[in-house]
């Protein structure tokens, strides 16, 4: 019987064995893949809402900080729709192709992918950065995540499987499903509902953590990264409507620091000013005045945002816009004039709306100028204002003093940067309020025609 029993029992217990490391295996990677899906979509989505994919600085700064939650990440990239990589943890993959089928097939319109490589250890995940509202693909955003762990677990598990199959048949299988479940597969559930209403932008449901193994480890991270995402999303929304958001933008990537400093910068500065306005606040009431103010702000705001230009401030009718800090570029003279050029044809539409109400119609002198600066915090230690001083603002200020109602007056260090894409007629040397010497100063007549 023993001789009968033991054949059959014995086989039993490897083809349940086998049964069982197979469905271990399958179950633990399905749940690894979910997990770590859910993590890039997660992030995918931050980027979709706050960051440009050609915006390498930013994202970098991104990728470090999540880097921290998990040693086990061993790269993170985003990848522009050319399949070009904008920004990674290997700084030699930046601005180089990522030719792999993986990215190509998601930026073509598949959801997502993952794949396990079990030669080198390797998770790989790519996801879709779709634009904000649209659903446009701008971008992938792909995660390489060590797997060592998760083998180490499997093999363990397998090595245990293996140790006690000479046991009894329905004991092995009872205990070998209950410590599957209980060990592993449930803890790793509960990181699910947390996951899934990160996903959709709730960061208010941690994951349960129990003790300090890996798994609990696993989920401390989590709750740390959803703890992040929030904060960063709560500065983001918050500050951003009080404090301009490129300022929001460094001091979140640390490299604005809150105190005391300043630096010089190359800077292009624009000034605007309503022409005749004070006569109409005369005989219009006050609530009218903030109406009309506050249409005509909203109207020449996004114009600044849509031309990268960073508002310093509004003073009453007179709007102080920044080209080239925090953020400098070489065309910031030219995105100045352009601005210029935009806010009169944008005034005449909003003209053309307050015409139709019996509103009077506004009419704006601009002047840019560009020079040094020094450029930082400026105030006390317990308030702070990012801005800049120096000759060249009150250069500006002066020629939006001059400048006539639709004219938009250049100093000679902007005319040089702007010569070939504008014309401008020289006004010949001027004499500026608060200036010895007689300034050069040019009129922006319109653009080129090539």
């Amino acid at each position: 019987m023993l001789l009968f029993i033991t054949p059959i029992l014995l086989i039993g217990d490897v083809v349940f064995t086998v049964f069982v490391v197979r469905y271990s295996r399958e179950y633990l990677v399905a749940e690894m893949q979910q997990t770590l899906l859910s993590f890039s979509q997660t992030v995918a989505m931050d980027i979709a809402r706050g960051y440009e994919v050609s915006n390498t600085r930013s994202l970098y700064s991104l990728l470090q900080e999540l880097k921290q939650f998990d040693p086990r990440i061993v790269d993170l990239s985003v990848i522009d729709s050319s399949q070009t990589v904008t920004a990674s943890l290997d700084a030699d993959r930046i601005f180089a192709k990522d030719s792999s089928d993986d990215t190509r097939r998601v930026l073509q319109g598949e959801q997502r992918s993952i794949r396990f490589d079990e030669t080198l250890k390797r998770g790989i995940t790519v996801v879709p950065i779709k634009a904000m509202p649209s659903t446009t693909i701008a971008g992938a955003f792909k995660v390489v995540f060590s797997i060592e762990g998760l083998y180490h677990v499997i093999n363990s598990l397998e090595r245990l499987i293996v140790m006690i199959s000479t046991g009894v048949f329905i004991f092995l299988s009872v205990g070998i499903v209950l410590l599957s479940r209980g060990l592993v597969v449930k803890p790793l559930r509960r990181f699910l509902p947390t996951l899934e209403n990160i996903e959709r932008g709730d960061y208010s449901h941690p994951v349960p953590v129990k003790n300090n193994d890996e798994i609990n480890v696993l989920a401390q991270h989590v709750n740390r990264m959803a703890t992040g995402l929030k904060e960063r999303e709560f500065v983001k929304d918050t500050f951003s409507r009080y404090v301009p958001k490129e300022v929001v933008d460094q001091l979140l990537e640390r490299k604005i620091h809150p105190r005391l400093e300043g630096e010089l910068r190359e800077v292009t500065i624009f000034f605007s000013d309503l022409r005749g306005f004070t006569p109409m606040t005369e005989r219009l009431g006050a609530e009218q005045i903030v109406h009309i103010l506050n249409r005509y702000f909203t109207a020449m705001t996004e114009l600044a945002i849509e031309f990268d230009g960073m508002i310093d401030k509004f003073s009453g009718d007179e709007i102080m816009i920044l080209f080239g800090a925090p953020l400098g570029s070489d065309d910031d003279p030219l995105r100045a004039v352009r601005m210029g050029l935009a806010m009169q044809e944008r005034l005449k539409t909003l003209n053309e709306e307050f015409q139709k109400e019996s509103i009077e119609k506004l009419n704006i002198g601009i002047g840019i100028a560009t020079g040094k600066v020094i450029a930082g915090n400026i105030g006390s230690e317990k308030r702070l204002n990012y801005s800049v001083i120096g000759d060249t603002v009150n250069l500006a200020a002066r020629l939006v003093l001059q400048a006539k109602a639709g004219e938009i007056l250049i100093s000679e260090a902007t005319y040089q940067h702007v010569q070939d894409e504008f014309e401008c007629a020289s006004l010949g040397p001027v004499q500026v309020k608060g200036k010895r010497n007689l300034i050069e100063v040019y009129a922006v007549q319109g653009r080129r025609h090539r």
